[in-house]
């Protein structure tokens, strides 16, 4: 099973250094990304990994996770489209299939102050 935890590192990891390659293997060929602001295939959420505008993410916290899915919630760090520099609470819900993920949704709000 791929835990949470796992990707988890893999994803922060991948933002740093702006290199998805280990992140590839853990999600699904048919994987999709999908936030308010865009929804992204497998390559084009690696390319976004790998991206100058990818947000500095911290601050896990599962709520559910089995073999099948996962609640959970973080912070996120990053740059509106407008350049103006955002924190958000990011409320999410992943699904896994055969040791990988293949679907993660992500809400954001605004953290207040």
């Amino acid at each position: 099973m791929v835990s949470t935890s796992e990707v988890w590192a893999i994803w922060q990891e991948a933002f740093n250094a702006k290199d998805s390659s280990r992140l590839a293997h853990l999600l699904s060929d048919d994987y999709v990304l999908i936030t308010p602001a865009a929804t992204r295939n497998k390559q084009e959420a690696l390319d976004w990994v790998d991206s100058d505008v990818s947000p500095v993410i911290s601050n896990l916290q599962i709520i559910y996770e089995n073999d099948e899915v996962v609640v959970c919630y973080h912070d996120a760090d990053g740059v509106d489209p407008e350049g103006n520099a955002r924190s958000f609470t990011v409320m999410c819900c992943g699904k896994k299939r055969d040791g990988q993920f293949y679907e993660w949704i992500a809400s954001p709000f605004q953290v207040p102050g």
